[in-house]
């Protein structure tokens, strides 16, 4: 209760708002763009958190070391093993099936560089799961959150992520470096 207090004053003394409800689903992905800076997971974070949730995010295995490891943990964050010959998509599908909530973020860009090519593994992931998939987004021009936003997908990876990308455009979502976030719908 302590953390959901001091997010939402971070929340109030930044400027931002928070706007839609929380995910009800215990287990779903919660697809979060644009992402071109760190400052999305900080934001994207601290919001999430006034809305009595605790965010997962999957991080590489070795970050989970003394004294960042704990810090991490705390935050919502899952070991992901990256090294050769590891399975990024099972672990996670894993992951899912071993927990009874799993809210996971991923960023279906997948960097925080500028790129055209976005990453259908949330796709992947969400139909092998089985959990349903929401879009979220952190407007640094309105200063503002959401993650509510249920997205239906089907068998078509690639449509579907072109329906996201033309959502996106459509909403005028701004990233913290808005050169950096490229839909293809410009």
């Amino acid at each position: 209760m302590m953390k959901r207090s001091f997010c939402k004053l971070l929340i109030r003394i930044s400027g931002w708002k928070v706007v839609g409800s929380k995910v009800e689903d215990n287990k779903c992905i919660i697809i979060g763009a644009p992402h071109t800076s760190l400052w999305d997971f900080v934001i994207g974070w601290v919001g999430y958190n006034t809305l009595g949730k605790n965010p997962n995010v999957m991080i590489r295995s070795e970050f989970f070391v003394f004294p960042l490891g704990p810090i991490i943990r705390w935050m919502g964050a899952l070991p992901l093993d990256r090294k050769k010959g590891s399975n990024s998509l099972k672990q996670i599908v894993k992951t899912f099936n071993e927990r009874d909530s799993l809210q996971l973020a991923l960023t279906p860009e997948g960097t925080r560089k500028a790129t055209t090519q976005w990453k259908g593994g949330f796709h992947a992931i969400a139909r092998l799961a089985k959990v349903p998939v929401y879009i979220g987004y952190f407007d640094f021009q309105k200063k503002e959150l959401r993650f509510d936003i249920p997205f239906e997908i089907t068998k078509d990876v690639n449509n579907d992520l072109e329906r996201i990308k033309k959502w996106y455009h459509d909403q005028g979502v701004v990233g913290y470096h808005p050169d950096q976030f490229i839909t293809g719908y410009e």
